[in-house]
């Protein structure tokens, strides 16, 4: 597993490590998305930082966008930051949101090079702090 869901009072990190693939994302998705915590989540961030490869498809990108439409639905209010340095990551977050918005997706999005920056956009500090 490449990635590690961290819960957090208000809402959640999902933090990928080594080589991304397409299973990574999707599970992520689903294992947030069935877990009773997810119905009052205010945010959650994709943090990308610590990833070595990202090896997704566009179809992948296609199949989380819907995914998160529908999850939408049951909690409308999360602020989604997605958080990475690749040029390559900037493309696939970009591609998701125009098929998350061209699929009726209301989630406010944003990306940021350090989660610092996405918790400021967020207006969260670190629990750890």
């Amino acid at each position: 597993m490449a990635y590690e869901l961290v819960w957090e009072p208000r809402g959640k990190i999902t933090r990928y490590t080594g080589i991304i693939s397409d299973d990574d994302i999707l599970r992520a998705i689903q294992t947030t998305t069935a877990d009773p915590r997810f119905e009052s989540l205010e945010y959650q961030i994709a943090d990308f930082s610590d990833a070595d490869t990202i090896v997704v498809s566009s179809e992948t990108i296609r199949s989380t966008a819907s995914l998160d439409r529908e999850a939408s639905l049951r909690n409308p209010k999360i602020r989604v930051a997605i958080v990475g340095h690749e040029q390559a990551l900037l493309g696939l977050a970009n591609m998701y949101r125009i098929y998350f918005e061209l699929d009726g997706g209301t989630w406010q999005q944003e990306q940021f090079k350090t989660l610092e920056e996405a918790r400021a956009w967020l207006g969260i500090a670190d629990p750890s702090e």
